[in-house]
This record gives structure tokens, C-alpha cells and sequence, in this order.
């Protein structure tokens, strides 16, 4: 018998991120929980937005993901790589999967291309279409 295990932390947008565990899997599927910073907003919402997101994210640290689906969201401009890479940096995630991209498959290249992502760029997986599947 395989244990099943469900874990929600806030999201910074709408609904819960989760946190399953299977067996010797987990999975973390993140929802609408990113840094949402966005230029228009100005400094007070986004410095909010920050502290909202690392104090869920600091409930994620003791785990070791398997798999992890982000957002990597265009409409952010600047920002778009920001929440992605703090979550990459900070959490232990074997096949990262980015998600919330509204079909701007190329993010997941460029984000590969920066200096920053050197060290997880390789377990970023190349997410182009729907429907694709991948065994873990």
C-alpha cells in the first residue's frame, strides 16, 4: 500500500500550492503561488508581494521534490524570471517544470541562457507542448 500525502501552502495570487507525497515521490505543484512583482505597482506592493512569497516558500525548504511545476509567466517583463529562480535556487527539485507560460515556450531558453540559472538549468525540462509526457 502506497501512502498518499497532501500538503497545502498559501498562494500569493489565488487557491493553495501543493505538496504531494506518494510513496518515495513528492511532487510540488505550485498553482498561482510566484513573486507576482509587476513594474506598474510600484515598490510598497511588490516588497509586500516578496515577503508574502519567501514565507512560503520557507515552508518548502526541508523537501526534496522529484518534480516541481512553476510559473514562468511573460507578462512580467523584468520580473518574469524572478519568482522561477528563487524557487530553483532555494528548494531541492530534481525535474523542474515550468508552467503558466501562456504558450511562450522560448522562456524556457532564455531562462536557460542566463548566468544566474547556471546551477539548475540542466534539470530544467523542456516543456513545448501540451500534452507532453515525461516518466520520473
Amino acid at each position: 500500500n502506497l501512502k498518499l500525502i497532501v500538503k497545502t501552502v498559501k498562494s500569493t495570487d489565488r487557491g493553495v500550492a501543493f505538496l504531494v507525497h506518494l510513496g518515495e515521490k513528492c511532487v510540488f505543484h505550485a498553482g498561482d503561488l510566484n513573486l507576482w512583482c509587476w513594474e506598474k505597482v510600484g515598490k510598497a506592493k511588490n516588497n509586500d508581494m516578496r515577503a508574502r512569497f519567501e514565507r512560503e516558500l520557507e515552508k518548502l525548504k526541508k523537501e526534496s521534490m522529484d518534480a516541481a511545476f512553476l510559473p514562468l509567466d511573460h507578462r512580467m517583463e523584468t520580473y518574469q524570471f524572478t519568482g522561477f529562480d528563487m524557487y530553483c535556487r532555494n528548494l531541492s527539485i530534481e525535474n523542474i517544470f515550468p508552467m503558466h507560460m501562456w504558450e511562450h515556450y522560448e522562456l524556457i531558453d532564455e531562462i536557460k541562457k542566463e548566468e544566474f540559472a547556471s546551477n539548475y538549468q540542466k534539470r530544467i525540462r523542456n516543456v513545448n507542448k501540451p500534452g507532453k509526457i515525461w516518466e520520473i
